[in-house]
């Protein structure tokens, strides 16, 4: 560049190799100049912010950045569920939930960690919503069938829809519904009452038209024995359904026997538990480190911290609550996203976490969601069908895992409470198609969705998740060993 004085003349211009050139124009320099300066900044801001972000990588910020904020959003109140399909009839849906807001379940990792009040008269709970809580009663199934209510007195159970409190404080005990998850729920089943509302409508009529309600009821609701997905069923089904014509007593049906289909993955496979175990001392050696380094970092006195998910735990319901974290948000940041990869890669890792949770979680679609569907399928023409499932974070993963939708870690996320999981059964022509949406959001890549549309014939999903079992019943497939290296499992 060349040089000027302070009056803006070339100060080399009277060298002799520049005789005979033509007259320099110092406006074209400063533009030359400025043009020069503006190209510097903005090379040195991209520079600047790619060690920003280098740095909010390495604290934990960037990587599933939202999991802390991610949890407190839910549910996500808008969602393409129920978009119509050219040509197609919506015959049934199966919705997989995850229960609404609850207090802490491991209360050791933080001083008085349910301090969360649990009274329900306030702003966070409608009364009047409350009050549909009549219509709905808690029961056993059927012996033989998982889906089907016991219509045996005896069967009847005595489960609470309203969470638990210590009487003296007013807080929720602990692993409770809160007032929060209680709404949560609300705002869930006003959504997708507004997203099913046609089918819905469908279903009034069926009752109308119907003798008896017990006939043969449209609406199945299946809970795990706990009351926080109980208090979510009754809560989801009390905005979801119209008060209209489902009036008569609404079942959520409870299995309590753990060795049976909602539970049985745990007890009755042994190559699941075989495979979980590798992948634990995977994920264990991975994430020690950073365990110990948090546990460092935050100052805090609880006990080594072997599974960074149960402080994660208490940690996300504080920060959703508004109470103080003893941990700067920088530490909670790196402890949530952290919590998430480690389980994650439990669920969906190459050491056995992805193999052995598609062969775990199979007997739940094939037993009760593919079930239903296919139920729906065979029925007479034109009866519709609503089934819930009111489970946790791990079945929702568990089950996407199985579908093909987490087939990595990466791809796998946390889900936040109240968030759903929605299987669409459509009719088009003379085929059966099924659509799945997670949070709202259109799924694709799954067992039998070949051309990765987001839709798959049903024959085509049954025939991929059936492929798991490799010609055995899941029985068989349960007894064989797994396959991966040899890895110490004494965790």
């Amino acid at each position: 560049m060349r040089a000027f004085d302070v009056a803006g003349r070339d100060k080399e211009a009277g060298r002799p190799e520049d005789a005979g050139r033509s007259e320099f124009n110092f406006d074209e320099a400063h533009d030359h100049e400025r043009r020069l300066q503006v190209i510097g900044l903005a090379a040195g801001s991209v520079v600047v912010a790619f060690f920003v972000i280098v740095i909010l990588y390495s604290q934990g910020y960037m990587f599933r950045e939202n999991t802390l904020q991610g949890m407190c959003n839910n549910p996500v109140v808008t969602g393409s569920e129920g978009s119509p399909l050219e040509g197609g009839e919506l015959l049934a849906v199966v919705i997989a939930i995850r229960h609404g807001d609850r207090t802490p379940w491991a209360s050791e990792m933080l001083d008085n960690p349910t301090q969360i009040s649990c009274e329900l008269e306030g702003e966070l709970v409608d009364p009047s919503k409350v009050s549909e809580y009549k219509r709905i009663s808690v029961v056993r199934p059927a012996k033989g069938s998982p889906t089907e209510a016991s219509t045996k007195k005896q069967d009847k159970l005595h489960r609470s829809l309203l969470p638990d409190k210590d009487e003296a404080t007013g807080h929720c005990l602990q692993g409770e519904l809160t007032p929060l998850g209680i709404r949560q729920m609300f705002s869930l089943g006003e959504q997708l009452r507004s997203s099913y509302n046609s089918l819905l409508q469908d279903m009034e009529e069926q009752l109308r038209m119907q003798s008896s309600y017990y006939s043969s009821s449209p609406v199945v609701a299946l809970s795990t024995d706990y009351q926080r997905t109980i208090g979510s069923a009754a809560a989801f089904l009390a905005a979801f359904l119209p008060t209209t014509e489902f009036n008569a007593p609404i079942d959520i049906i409870v299995e309590t026997d753990r060795d049976e289909t909602i539970w049985r993955q745990y007890r009755r496979c042994p190559k699941m538990t075989e495979g979980l175990r590798k992948q634990m001392v995977h994920v264990r050696g991975n994430f020690k480190n950073d365990a110990k380094a948090l546990q460092k970092a935050a100052v805090n006195d609880w006990d080594e911290l072997d599974d960074i998910t149960d402080f994660a735990d208490v940690m996300w319901v504080h920060y959703c609550h508004g109470i103080p974290l003893r941990v700067s948000m920088k530490i909670a940041n790196k402890i949530s996203n952290e919590a998430n990869n480690e389980f994650c890669w439990l669920l969906a890792g190459e050491q056995g976490g992805r193999e052995s949770n598609a062969l775990g979680w199979y007997p739940i679609l094939n037993d009760v969601v593919m079930s239903q569907l296919r139920k729906a399928s065979k029925r007479e023409e034109n009866y519709k069908t609503v089934t819930l499932l009111s489970l946790h974070a791990h079945y929702m993963v568990g089950m996407m895992t199985t579908l093909g939708i987490f087939r990595t870690p990466e791809e796998c996320e946390f889900p936040a409470f109240s968030s759903r999981l929605a299987f669409e059964l459509w009719k088009k022509g003379d085929e059966l198609f099924v659509r799945i949406y997670y949070n709202g959001k259109l799924m694709s890549g799954f067992h039998g969705d070949k051309d990765n549309s987001g839709l798959a014939k049903f024959d085509d999903l049954d025939e991929g998740l059936q492929s798991i079992l490799q010609g055995k019943t899941w029985e068989q497939a349960c007894e064989e060993p797994f396959d991966k290296n040899e890895v110490p499992i004494d965790v």
